[in-house]
């Protein structure tokens, strides 16, 4: 993923990332 996306998928890919860090 060059650049950055939108915020609400930046925010919602962090979420994920963090949530299976989590797990």
């Amino acid at each position: 993923m060059a650049g950055k996306p939108t915020p609400g998928l930046d925010h919602y890919m962090r979420a994920v990332a963090r949530a299976a860090i989590a797990k």
